[in-house]
């Protein structure tokens, strides 16, 4: 079973939409038993299921510069089936996930520059009361992304980005040292036009990962 909806609204200068999802499966079909041969069985401890929201506002601050701001939240459960060797299960999972992101554009005759920033919690659950098991898992993401693109003549173009992240791991399954990673990267790609039949394309990127510096990778 799946339904949506979504609606919207606007000006000449903003806009919100708004959208809800559901979906629900109860995933009890029919399968033969591999143990039992010309035995059909139903599967049981199988259902799922998902609903969604997402918000967005748009605003046009200028002839040249928009900017977006786009909530999205998730949630679904599911039900683990038991294996063809066991004969019932009691294992489920849970799934939260939350999205918040602000974005703007400037676009100009000679450049574009274009940045996001975003922030992501993912929440895992995984559970089985017959095993004695209960894992809960959070990880948070905060990025920060920027893109400046130069546009010299229509046949040459230099694009320039830089991209920044956090993320942060809580579990007590997970013994780290540091249930952190931060992750940055620099990277440039320049585009040239010789001809209607040939382009030349050169770039380069460069990460920071765990406080060391990865080989360059050019092409």
């Amino acid at each position: 079973l799946n339904l949506g909806v979504k609606t919207s609204i606007s000006k000449a200068k903003s806009a919100f939409e708004l959208a809800l999802y559901e979906q629900s499966t109860k995933n009890n079909f029919e399968y033969e038993d591999p143990y039992m041969p010309r035995t059909k069985k139903e599967m049981v401890h199988a259902q799922s299921h998902l609903r969604a929201v997402q918000a967005k506002y748009s605003k046009k601050l200028g002839s040249s510069f928009t900017s977006d701001l786009i909530y999205f939240y998730q949630e679904s459960n599911r039900e683990i089936p038991p294996t063809v060797s066991e004969s019932f299960s009691t294992a489920y999972k849970e799934e939260t996930a939350h999205r918040l992101v602000f974005n703007t554009r400037l676009e100009k005759e000679k450049f574009k520059l274009n940045t996001i920033s975003s922030f992501n919690s993912d929440r895992l659950i995984f559970a089985d009361s017959l095993k004695d098991i209960y894992a809960d898992h959070l990880s948070n993401t905060y990025s920060f992304n920027q893109d400046l693109e130069l546009l010299f003549n229509p046949s040459n173009r230099l694009r320039l980005s830089q991209n920044f992240q956090h993320q942060l791991i809580k579990s007590e399954y997970i013994n780290a040292v540091k249930p952190y990673e931060n992750r940055y990267s620099l990277g440039f790609n320049y585009r040239k036009e010789l001809s209607t039949h040939s382009v030349i394309l050169a770039s380069a990127k460069q990460e920071l990962v765990a406080d060391k510096w990865s080989p360059i990778t050019p092409s």
